[in-house]
């Protein structure tokens, strides 16, 4: 049976699938490997590395040993952290996480007297120099 809109539903492996395909995607993008660069030194084609990537195909055990090779990473480790990519959920305030602070329009907690003022400039050298006294 075809795949069409109306008769396909996404299920949890499809997103576990896609969560790994962006951990693989992120890692090579990471160390600057395009899909073309990547899939012509791991001896595939780009378009199934393409598929992988994008989440439509699943990624073999040789396909993600052969690209830890490729990052010049442990292989077993990369696996490790391939399989538990997008199944771990943070834990929320109710399940022991810490509450977010509220934050400014410069990611700073709201009310923070920490940085400079509106309209104060603080040199490199001025920095560096209360960094030393502290």
């Amino acid at each position: 049976m075809r795949n069409t809109a109306s008769n396909y539903e996404t299920t949890p492996d499809d997103a576990v699938r896609a969560n790994r395909a962006n951990f693989v995607l992120k890692r090579l993008r990471g160390e600057r490997w395009s899909n073309r660069a990547a899939a012509m030194a791991l001896g595939m084609s780009h378009t199934a590395l393409g598929d992988r990537t994008k989440g439509l195909t699943a990624f073999l055990a040789e396909d993600i040993e052969g690209i830890a090779i490729l990052l010049r990473e442990d292989p077993v480790e990369f696996f490790r952290e391939y399989l538990n990519a997008g199944t771990k959920m943070a834990p929320t305030e109710n399940d022991g996480g810490h509450k977010l602070l509220d934050l400014d329009s410069n990611q700073e907690p709201t009310g923070s007297t920490s940085g400079p003022k509106a309209g104060e400039l603080i040199s490199l050298a001025e920095r560096r120099a209360a960094k030393k006294v502290s």
